[in-house]
Formats: C-alpha cells, structure tokens, sequence
C-alpha cells in the first residue's frame, strides 16, 4: 500500500508510457464537459504518482464532478482505506 509514496515507484511508474507513441491526455478530451452523469473522484492526499493539483484539472471540465480526499493516503485510497473507500463509493452509488 505504501508502494504509492516510495520514490523508486514514483520514479518508474508501472504503468509510464509507450515511447513512441502519443500519450492520451485526458484532460484534454473535450468530450468531458458533455458528461450527463454524477462522477465522484477518490483522492488520496499524499498520492505521488498523480498528484492531488490534476484532479482540479478534470473537475473544472465535468459539470457533474465531485472530490472525496483522504487524508493519509497514497494512490491506492481503495486498499489503503478500504472501508472508507467502500463507505464513501457505496453512499455515493447509492443516492
């Protein structure tokens, strides 16, 4: 779990990109101010790996955009806090 705040992991991301080919930006989709639905974000503080200033990026284009920060937390919010994932995710799929 803690995986997420180790500079070696910060510094050679699993999931980097292809060299050579473009890399999708998705903030960049015009199509996300379009979205009709609720959308929640999950955030983790502490997250290195995508830092918490790019979802206010994303939040700015999805009308319908909501943001959950936990304290405490890395990347991985839904193994780091589980139960608070869970809570949070389940309340919000359910209203």
């Amino acid at each position: 779990m803690a995986a997420a705040m180790r500079p070696e992991i910060v510094d050679n991301p699993p999931m980097r990109p292809v060299p050579g080919k473009p890399r999708f930006e998705i903030w960049r989709d015009s199509r996300l101010a379009a979205l009709p639905h609720d959308v929640l974000f999950i955030w983790g503080r502490e997250d290195r790996v995508m830092p918490i200033d790019g979802v206010f990026t994303l939040l700015k284009q999805i009308p319908r955009a909501r943001l959950y920060v936990v304290p405490r937390c890395g990347h991985w919010a839904q193994w780091e806090h589980a139960g608070e994932f869970n809570r949070v995710a389940a309340n919000f799929l359910s209203a």
